[in-house]
């Protein structure tokens, strides 16, 4: 569900052109790594905080399975400030897992 929104917003949005030509695995690794790496940005945990995606047990679900993310094997193709990967990496566990 959340890949398909995902995919779906950065065709409204302009983004489109990243999919042309890659088959389906490589639409859904291009968007899934896009949408890993906004969540590095506050902005963004804010917005999807304010708009309750967190109490959206598939949202929730959705961020179960982009752990495998944080395995070397994939993690390598994360592009974005050292600091803000340990801060999402924090987030992500807090929402998953809360205290």
């Amino acid at each position: 569900f959340f890949f398909q929104f995902f995919q779906m917003t950065a065709e409204v949005e302009g983004g489109s052109e990243v999919y042309v030509g890659l088959s389906e695995g490589e639409k859904r690794f291009t968007a899934e790594l896009e949408f890993v790496q906004a969540l590095a940005n506050p902005s963004y945990l804010i917005y999807l905080a304010e708009n309750d995606f967190f109490k959206d047990e598939r949202f929730i679900n959705y961020l179960h399975y982009l752990q495998y993310w944080k395995t070397p094997d994939y993690n390598k193709y994360i592009k974005c400030d050292v600091l803000l990967h340990v801060a999402f990496s924090k987030s992500i566990t807090l929402v998953v897992h809360p205290l």
